[in-house]
């Protein structure tokens, strides 16, 4: 009898063992970092998926990696320059030029190459950051090519206009900003490369952005800007794969300046003002897309007896593609 129930608890023992290794232990099983409550639940998660998230019924999800496009720019760029000494307008002849833009996702890098006027002497390179709610547009500018004087007076008998020596300049732009309706709206889409929007939205828009203007002639004149901008942007989808989008942000800041003439240097702080304009049409099926659009950047300074006016404005048009197929886009035998 003893011996029996030896036995009967030696099989229970056996049984509570077997049935404890059959249950996982969750409690220790490794969590993948993304998928832990810090990075799912309260304000850091709702950051993290507003990066990615979107209301379906105004903005499409887009389905691919990798973009590419070619475009052809057209650029016309004009200075307005007035001191105690008198007035001068310049600028460099208008440009066209070709860009070929690679991009990974809301990433997007493109170079331009100068084809025709400005004495081929024009650098320009852009890259883009547009993410659902946050865009961020950089730019480098270069130009050493002829600058012609636009006064009315400086026009020659034969209506030709003469050109300026020693002038050149070199702008550097950092500009981010908030999309405060990012949810419903796409601001990338009627740049190219953004998902397609499904439904007309707006966004009102809020930013930071930094500026390096240098313009070397007869005075040399460069400037550090730091300000804010503001501003709204429409996206109004007038037919079935279609799309008209513009806004406008104006902006306000604080300047750095500096001017050397003749051997003596002069700093000065002023306030400054910014003006961003742009209107874009384009066509998409979500892989493929194609447009036109227009993009006006001018800045205002004023000090006492100076003030400078710099307008640069880009006309485009372009084709692309969008490929590399996301993963969970794919579909399986």
């Amino acid at each position: 009898m003893r011996q029996n129930s030896i036995h009967i608890l030696l099989i229970a023992f056996l049984a509570v063992l077997t049935a404890g290794a059959s249950e996982p232990d969750t409690s220790r099983q490794r969590v993948p970092l993304l998928e832990r409550p810090f990075f799912t639940e309260g304000i850091v998660g709702r950051a993290i998926r507003a990066f990615s998230d979107s209301d379906t019924s105004y903005v499409e999800y887009s389905h691919y990696n990798w973009s590419t496009m070619a475009s052809a720019d057209a650029q016309v760029q004009h200075y307005a320059i007035n001191t105690p000494d008198g007035m001068l307008r310049t600028g460099p002849g208008s440009t066209i030029s070709v860009a070929p833009h690679f991009g990974w996702r809301w990433l997007v890098y493109g170079y331009s190459f100068n084809v025709w006027g400005g004495n081929n002497k024009l650098k320009t390179q852009h890259l883009s950051f547009y993410t659902r709610p946050l865009g961020v547009d950089l730019c480098y500018q270069k130009n050493s090519g002829d600058f012609y004087d636009r006064r009315p007076e400086a026009v020659l008998p034969d209506g030709s206009t003469p050109t300026l020596s020693h002038f050149s300049s070199k702008l550097i732009t950092a500009h981010a900003f908030y999309i405060f309706n990012h949810f419903k709206f796409s601001y990338s889409a009627a740049l190219t490369q953004g998902a397609p929007q499904r439904r007309s939205a707006g966004s009102w828009l809020l930013g930071v952005r930094y500026d390096h203007q240098n313009a070397k002639m007869d005075t040399d004149i460069f400037y550090h800007n730091i300000g804010v901008s503001t501003g709204y942007a429409y996206n109004w989808v007038f037919a079935p794969h279609w799309l008209l989008g513009a806004g406008v942000q104006p902006g306000a800041g604080f300047t750095l300046w500096k001017e050397n003439e003749e051997g003596q240097s002069l700093r000065t702080r002023a306030f400054n003002a910014t003006l961003v304009g742009r209107v874009g049409l384009v066509w998409t099926d979500g892989t493929w897309f194609a447009g036109a659009s227009a993009v006006s950047h001018n800045y205002f300074f004023l000090r006492s007896g100076t003030s400078f006016t710099n307008s640069l404005n880009y006309f485009s048009i372009y084709a692309g593609i969008k490929f590399g197929l996301r993963k969970k886009y794919k579909k399986y035998d």
